[in-house]
């Protein structure tokens, strides 16, 4: 899986940024299952539109729905930029 595009969306009150990533497919469930190994993993394959979060404590919150090509990531305060790689890399590291 490859990010297209990464884009600042919104600063919080809190410190922390909103950043939406822009995939080159639409996510399949190993996918987010992929992701879900960031954190504490949640997913409700039952819904309409099947949603998911992953929460790194104190680092970084990712959220989307499967079948769509992008997600949103709230970094928090503490290294945003190494974060923001490492999360990059994680999804390069997919293969379907």
């Amino acid at each position: 899986m490859t990010v297209l595009e990464n884009r600042h969306i919104e600063d919080c009150f809190d410190g922390s940024i909103i950043k939406e990533f822009l995939l080159d497919k639409p996510m399949t469930e190993p996918f987010i299952r992929h992701l879900g190994t960031l954190g504490v993993f949640q997913y409700f394959p039952s819904f309409a539109r099947p949603f998911f979060t992953v929460i790194s404590e104190n680092q970084f919150k990712i959220k989307g729905v499967e079948g769509n090509d992008n997600l949103r990531i709230i970094f928090y305060e503490n290294n945003r930029d190494t974060l923001n790689e490492f999360v990059c890399t994680h999804i390069g590291n997919y293969i379907d």
